[in-house]
């Protein structure tokens, strides 16, 4: 895990799997959030079929859950994505391979299927969620899901449609991979790797608009395989984490307009 300064790009190794030792090492991280005090990272590491909790301060790795933290029931299969929900005190971690949403206590560390296929009904099914963000103010959390952006209620784990393809619509989702709220604009920001273009979808309405894409408004920093994404709001600016090439974006909210700010040149 790397640590990017947000205004020079340069990074420092945080935790890897000697520093600052061999403890619950990674194997396959794929998502973090940050919260919950002590200050520290929750990664989602899919291989292991856990979540790793890391120390910001010292890079120290413990498990957060897992198939024997703190028991077996409703063991992760293949997470992909993590979100805390701060209101309810739990992290919500979205299970590929399930088609779930599972939650899990910050105290307890139990989990709970607060939504999938038949919980609370099979309304609406997942069909492969991959990511996930808290619209706390809605009492709902967002999961991108094959060609839509599906609601799911925090109370009662109903699933409904935001923003979905409609024959005449433009701006049609392809494969939705990360999303993050604009809290400031009342909207959500979506990557679409086929596409590879990034989308505003209103959180009322969920009509869609493009912000960006490989030749708009400019072919500097293309999006090839953005993996993860996150809204700098006092800089009007969301940052975008690609693997080819691996770099950090910065994309400006008004305009798209991005630049490098940290890559392996």
């Amino acid at each position: 895990m790397l640590g990017v300064d947000s205004l020079t790009g340069e990074r420092t190794v945080l935790s890897d799997n000697v520093t600052p030792n061999a403890n619950s090492p990674f194997l396959e991280p794929v998502a973090l959030t940050i919260g919950f005090a002590p200050r520290r990272a929750l990664v989602v590491d899919s291989a292991t079929a856990a979540v790793l909790s890391v120390e910001l301060a010292t890079g120290e790795r413990s498990i957060f859950s897992d198939i024997s933290v703190p028991n077996s029931y409703h063991p992760f299969d293949r997470p992909v994505a993590i979100a805390l929900d701060v209101a309810n005190d739990r992290a919500l971690v979205v299970d590929q391979l399930l088609g779930a949403v599972i939650a899990v206590d910050r105290q307890t560390r139990e989990r709970t299927v607060l939504s999938n296929n038949t919980t609370p009904n099979a309304d609406n099914p997942f069909a492969e969620p991959s990511a996930i963000v808290v619209d706390q103010a809605n009492n709902r959390a967002l999961v991108t899901d094959e060609e839509r952006l599906i609601a799911v209620d925090l109370t009662t784990g109903e699933r409904s449609d935001l923003s979905e393809n409609r024959r005449g619509d433009a701006n049609f989702l392809r494969s939705p991979t990360a999303v993050a709220l604009d809290v400031a604009n009342d909207r959500a920001i979506v990557v679409d790797s086929r596409v590879r273009a990034i989308f505003s979808v209103d959180l009322t309405s969920g009509e869609r608009e493009a912000v960006a894409d490989n030749s708009t408004p400019s072919r500097i920093g293309p999006f090839e395989a953005v993996r993860a994404i996150a809204v700098d709001g006092p800089a009007n600016r969301t940052l975008l984490a690609s693997s080819s090439p691996a770099s950090i974006l910065s994309m400006d909210l008004a305009t798209g307009e991005r630049n490098i700010l940290s890559d392996e040149a």
